[in-house]
């Protein structure tokens, strides 16, 4: 796991101190792209601090449970919704598979 993914945190990150301590001990580090290790790795801090301050600003809303409620309650196979009809149909193909091994 490379520096720039363990900063995945909640919390704003100052730049300047961590680029500093960074730089002087891998000054040769190789990077994909156009721009050397600080550089890169100064855009990807502020890139994160940007998304953080972003969520910090826009929360998650919650008018929209009762479809999570509804869409829990549903029959699902596989991962799709069902007619109760198919589902039963389902578990019963289930049960004979189970018996039958």
């Amino acid at each position: 796991m490379s520096d720039c993914q363990e900063l995945l945190c909640d919390e704003i990150i100052d730049i300047s101190d961590f680029i500093k301590n960074e730089a002087t001990e891998e000054k040769n580090r190789v990077c994909p792209g156009v721009y050397n290790y600080e550089e890169r790795f100064e855009k990807i801090l502020k890139y994160k601090n940007k998304i953080i301050k972003w969520r910090k600003a826009h929360p998650v809303c919650k008018r929209y449970n009762g479809r999570s409620k509804v869409a829990g309650m549903k029959f699902r196979v596989r991962g799709k919704f069902v007619t109760p009809d198919k589902y039963l149909i389902f578990v019963k193909e289930q049960k004979q598979l189970v018996q039958s091994e």
